[in-house]
């Protein structure tokens, strides 16, 4: 059966060529303004009134846009040697498949026919919604229903930007832990032993601060201050004594001829860094509470440890100290670190400090890396800015269970939580010579700049006031970091959180529910979702996750299944983000091979859609050799407005009233959401 009505005779758009050709002319120099390229793009061959033939010399243009790439027919049209259009006989072929799939991607719907390969009244007429939508940012565009090198150009244009992977980071335009002006001097500290939790512990640790020169007890440098914000630092546990006849001869008891190792000393590049940056900082030895059993008790022991240690430097900062830090150190700038154990212990240091009432300690920024969870903590320390580094490799902490304190952990004013593949647990630490869990991982120096990066990035913003937020919140990288390696999840106060999953399950009956707003929520009938905690060993799929949250699981039975999450009123989404953390149900022997894939659309007052695609989703780190802990993890999503203009310029970003998850049913697994906010 016919497709289309009427016919669209050759003569109608041979007649036109002079009037198309000056007015693609125009559209070409107005894109070349748009774009901001230094001179006009040549203007491609046009059709002469004899047939087709270029009028215009100038070398062929290509495409930008991957998903136009591999075409000839479409590569033809860029060029303006081929049409496409509704005439009679039907055009068909791959190339108007490409087109549409294109036009539908954005948000043009083909409601009765879809995506079929054959150019009739429905493509023609989302030819020309395209069209009209474009004239509004550029008046010389055509409204013709034609896909000609006009059309083609500018979906290549938007696909270049839409197609790369949404939430791209940028190079940062300063690295955090370079540019340091100070010298590292350097002290160290044993005050003997002191009672923590009915237990006998000494206290003693090394301090770095910035110097005149570099050395032990060298004078403070005060040009940049004459106090300066200070960290604290405690390891995690480990062995204690080493053979120094074989360095990866390790153990908790010691044998004749054997050393200590000095674990809280693995950090002294770090130390260093902070030092230049005009940062103090304090290692702890934490050697007492090692090569014990986990349980809260030790984890409270070494956190009593870390709060003896702020005592005893509270003293040497104190007046007539005689301490190079007599009067240099600004307690109210106070941030932690801590590794494994350590980074389980600085979340209950808070608590201790004030317990212990060292009122002119505040905390301002907690970093935790590759923490244990003792369950020390029924409720979740607040007032602080919180990172958390996960090495996907980690043979220790293998659980990742740092995944659970970001999940629980309210935003004060940021959290962040870095997953990094091919990382493992003790390249962090000089001191930890062995490693826990086999290549193919990143060098000892990679891991130690990842440290050193996000380290100086957290405590140079939260401290210093100098500004790395978009480094911490994922916007942008640091060149020399294994970057591909990161996925990033991050939350702010500020932002307006519309779905965080915990609310009413989805009604079966109705396909209806409530987001956080209390707006309503529905799913198109392909779809499939329901709302349960992500973290329930034993209950499949949903033991395939680390962290404790809970979240929505989606999947479709055919291409372009929806969540729809309407906003309480409407809404301007001007400069704004939307923000959602996802991520693939894994539930498999192995790691599939391919990847799958979902899009987020606004939609505004008067219904219309335009969508964005995330890019593939990444795939979970592969253990499966090792242990039974590959698990998916969520990774925060950014979708910018200049995205969804640039997808549907005829959407009223200024009046939003829902938005729109779509499941591109290509692959046909679940994905794991959590988090819809608008930032």
């Amino acid at each position: 059966m016919r497709r289309t009505f009427g016919q669209r005779g050759a003569n109608a758009v041979e007649t036109s060529g002079t009037r198309r050709r000056h007015e693609r002319r125009a559209a070409d120099l107005f894109f070349a303004d748009l774009m901001g390229w230094s001179e006009p793009r040549q203007s491609p061959p046009t059709r002469s009134p004899r047939g087709w033939a270029p009028v215009e010399s100038g070398p062929p243009r290509t495409f930008r846009a991957a998903r136009f790439g591999g075409n000839a027919e479409l590569l033809q049209i860029l060029n303006g040697t081929r049409e496409l259009q509704n005439k009679n006989p039907d055009m068909t072929g791959a190339d108007i498949r490409i087109v549409q799939q294109a036009l539908v991607d954005l948000g043009y719907v083909l409601p009765s026919l879809g995506v079929d390969g054959i150019y009739g009244t429905e493509t023609e007429a989302a030819v020309k919604k395209f069209q009209t939508e474009q004239r509004t940012i550029n008046p010389a565009f055509l409204i013709d229903g034609i896909v000609g090198d006009q059309t083609m150009g500018r979906l290549d244009e938007i696909f270049q930007v839409l197609d790369r992977p949404v939430g791209a980071r940028t190079t940062a335009p300063t690295d955090p832990s370079t540019g340091g002006t100070f010298q590292p001097g350097r002290i160290t500290y044993d005050i003997g032993p002191r009672t923590v939790l009915g237990v006998s512990l000494n206290v003693r640790g090394t301090i770095f601060y910035p110097a005149t020169a570099g050395g032990s007890n060298m004078p403070f440098d005060t040009t940049g201050g004459a106090t300066q914000p200070i960290v604290f630092l405690a390891h995690g546990n480990h062995g204690t004594f080493h053979d120094p006849a074989n360095r990866s001869n390790e153990d908790c008891f010691t044998s004749p001829g054997w050393l200590p190792i000095a674990n809280h000393d693995g950090y002294s590049y770090l130390q260093e860094a902070l030092a230049g940056l005009g940062i103090i900082s304090v290692s702890v030895d934490c050697n007492d509470t090692n090569c014990q059993g986990l349980s809260p008790t030790n984890i409270r022991r070494r956190s009593g440890l870390i709060v003896e240690s702020i005592r005893h430097v509270i003293s040497l900062a104190a007046a007539a100290s005689g301490s190079v830090l007599e009067g240099h150190v600004d307690f109210s700038k106070t941030g932690l670190l801590g590794h494994s154990r350590g980074g389980e212990a600085v979340l209950v240091v808070p608590g201790d400090v004030a317990a212990a009432g060292l009122s002119t300690v505040q905390i301002k920024a907690v970093l935790s890396l590759a923490p244990t969870d003792a369950g020390t903590l029924s409720v979740m320390p607040t007032g602080f800015a919180y990172l958390v580094l996960l090495p996907a490799g980690d043979g220790d902490v293998s659980s990742n269970e740092g995944a659970g304190f970001y999940d629980r952990i309210t935003p004060s004013p940021f959290k962040t939580q870095l997953y990094v593949h091919r990382t493992n647990h003790n390249r962090f630490n000089r001191e930890w010579v062995n490693d826990d869990f086999p290549a193919p991982l990143i060098s000892r120096t990679e891991h130690e700049r990842l440290l050193k990066v996000y380290t100086c990035g957290l405590f140079r913003h939260v401290l210093k006031g100098v500004n790395f937020l978009d480094l911490l919140l994922g916007k942008t990288e640091v060149s020399g970091v294994s970057n591909v390696d990161i996925f990033v999840s991050a939350e702010q106060s500020a932002a307006l959180t519309i779905d965080d999953h915990q609310d009413v399950p989805l009604a079966p009956a109705t396909r209806t529910s409530t987001n956080t707003l209390g707006g309503a929520t529905t799913i198109s009938p392909t779809v499939s979702a329901f709302e349960i905690p992500l973290s329930q060993p034993g209950v499949p799929p949903d033991n395939t996750f680390f962290g404790a949250t809970r979240g929505m699981i989606a999947s479709t039975s055919v291409a372009y299944g929806t969540y729809r999450s309407a906003l309480a009123s409407p809404t301007n989404i001007t400069n704004r983000e939307v923000w959602i953390r996802a991520c693939e149900v894994f539930n498999n022997p192995s790691v599939p091979a391919t990847a799958t894939e979902f899009q987020v659309g606004v939609e505004d007052a008067a219904g219309e859609r335009c969508f964005v695609p995330s890019g593939r989703i990444a795939r979970p780190f592969d253990r499966t050799a090792v242990d039974s802990d590959t698990k998916s993890m969520l990774e925060t999503f950014r979708f910018a407005q200049s995205s969804f203009s640039l997808a549907r310029p005829g959407v009223d970003v200024t009046r939003i009233r829902a938005i729109v998850i779509r499941l591109n049913g290509v692959v046909s697994r679940k994905i794991a959401f959590d988090q819809l906010q608008l930032v």
